[in-house]
């Protein structure tokens, strides 16, 4: 099975479909990560007892990498989903944790990897529930953090070897 680009967006979004249906029924959605083989085996690990602290997060993204990396040859693509706090922010707030800044929006987190690049997707959330606004998937190929970059692509878009 040889999944193209579209293909895989197709995928993507069907994951954010029915997560945001799950939301919209148990008003949280757990930390998963996924892991679409291509040969069409496909893999979802539930991550929320990895979330309780910082770190519990770094073990949460250790994992992540290691999975993907171990594998990176089978894989089509692996995708993040947290719900999380988000701010934007002038810099001079910079220090300040999402999830105790006063301008904060809760939103469901979407990140996706393949071997040519890695995307994001927001869903905004307020009081439980989804608020219908959600942003476009977004290229961020050049972010790297604890729970981004799974080790699909690299920073010039190849395959890690």
């Amino acid at each position: 099975m040889t999944l193209d680009n579209n293909a895989i967006m197709e995928m993507a979004d069907k994951i954010v479909k029915v997560t945001k249906n799950l939301y919209a029924k148990m008003k949280k959605h757990p930390h998963t990560f996924h892991m679409w083989y291509k040969d069409g085996k496909v893999e979802v690990f539930l991550l929320q007892d990895m979330f309780k602290n910082d770190d519990t997060k770094d073990i949460a993204g250790f994992f992540m990498r290691n999975a993907t990396t171990q594998k990176r040859d089978q894989l089509a693509f692996v995708m993040f989903t947290s719900e999380a706090w988000i701010v934007k922010s002038p810099t001079d707030d910079i220090g300040i944790r999402p999830s105790h800044h006063p301008d904060r929006k809760e939103v469901i987190q979407f990140i996706l990897e393949t071997a040519v690049g890695i995307w994001a997707k927001t869903v905004y959330v307020k009081d439980g529930q989804l608020t219908g606004e959600e942003a476009d998937w977004t290229e961020v190929s050049d972010t790297r953090g604890r729970l981004v970059s799974y080790g699909l692509v690299d920073k010039t878009g190849g395959m890690y070897r």
